[in-house]
């Protein structure tokens, strides 16, 4: 695995390149939780990367992109994954997606917000 430590603020990124799927890793720092995005990732790669609470839907494999909190890092740290079958995403995919990042950071530090699937379409 190679890997490289680019600070972008107080975000930390990483990027991994694990059996030809380039997986990129943010640290927030102030939550204590990871966000990893991965592009066009199978199954197998995924499963080999992360460790899932239940098992990957395959209706994953039919949408554009999941995004979800079930899962951990190999090294059993709290994270958020968004997965995309896209090799190239729109600013809309990605408000979208960022969205749900920000409601599942927040639901894993117990702060409660009032949105949904419908606040995460009208951002993107």
């Amino acid at each position: 695995m190679k890997s490289a430590l680019k600070t972008n603020g107080e975000l930390k990124n990483k990027y991994h390149y694990m059996k030809k799927v380039k997986i990129h890793e943010f640290d927030p720092v102030i939550y204590p939780i990871k966000l990893f995005v991965c592009f066009q990732a199978t199954r197998e790669a995924l499963e080999d990367n992360f460790n899932f609470q239940e098992e990957i839907d395959n209706e994953w494999f039919k949408d554009k992109g999941v995004t979800t909190s079930k899962c951990n890092d190999k090294e059993g740290f709290a994270s958020v994954l968004v997965w995309t079958s896209q090799k190239i995403i729109s600013t809309n995919y990605i408000a979208h997606e960022a969205s749900h990042v920000a409601n599942f950071m927040f639901e894993f530090i117990g702060e409660e917000t009032k949105t949904d699937e419908c606040y995460a379409y009208l951002g993107g």
